[in-house]
């Protein structure tokens, strides 16, 4: 319980960060296209947009952002039950140790772990210690990147039976990116937990 208030208290902690330069302009392109594929969730997407990150990592190895991105990929893929868990779980290490070799405190590589913590080893207590690094070290300006981090809270906090939290969580995100599909279907997904079914069905 004190672990959860502690997460819950830092939740709107944020500061600003730069990152990686100079960058490689075909890796960024290919990591971009990764993203696009990533939103639309269209039939197929996750794969589309690791093909995109791997590609941006043939390119350049040392391109930050495709890293935590692919182990956040393969993340979400297992808990879409889209890919082997084992297979998945090793995946997500491999990238998670390379963004970490890379960028050990930066906000995206603290999510990608808490999301492996979660649906991997299932130690709370490691996955709340990322999301809470991971909020103190947000760079703010990235909307997208802040929204994803929340909805990785929001996941948490519904695993926790904390919706009222989560909602709010959601509700956060989607007013910095409101077409974000994904954090609309968590979002549903815990309004109907907390059995409002008026505001899951909206």
């Amino acid at each position: 319980n004190k672990l959860k208030a502690s997460f819950i208290k830092n939740l709107s902690i944020a500061d600003h960060r730069d990152f990686e330069s100079p960058i490689d302009h075909d890796a960024a392109s290919h990591f971009r296209k990764g993203m696009y594929h990533w939103k639309q969730m269209e039939p197929g997407y996750a794969d589309h947009a690791l093909d995109h990150f791997k590609k941006a990592l043939e390119t350049d190895a040392s391109f930050f952002p495709a890293w935590p991105s692919m182990a956040m990929g393969y993340s979400m893929k297992a808990f879409h039950n889209q890919v082997i868990p084992e297979n998945a779980a090793q995946y997500c290490k491999d990238a998670l140790e390379e963004s970490t070799r890379i960028n050990p405190d930066h906000s995206r590589t603290h999510s990608a772990w808490a999301l492996y913590h979660m649906f991997f080893t299932w130690d709370w207590k490691k996955a709340v210690h990322h999301l809470e690094r991971s909020l103190s070290h947000q760079d703010s300006d990235q909307f997208f990147y802040h929204a994803s981090l929340l909805q990785t809270a929001g996941m948490y906090l519904v695993s926790a039976k904390h919706f009222e939290q989560a909602v709010a969580m959601y509700k956060k995100a989607l007013k910095m990116d409101p077409l974000n599909l994904a954090v609309q279907l968590e979002l549903a997904r815990a309004q109907m937990y907390k059995s409002d079914f008026h505001g899951s069905l909206e």
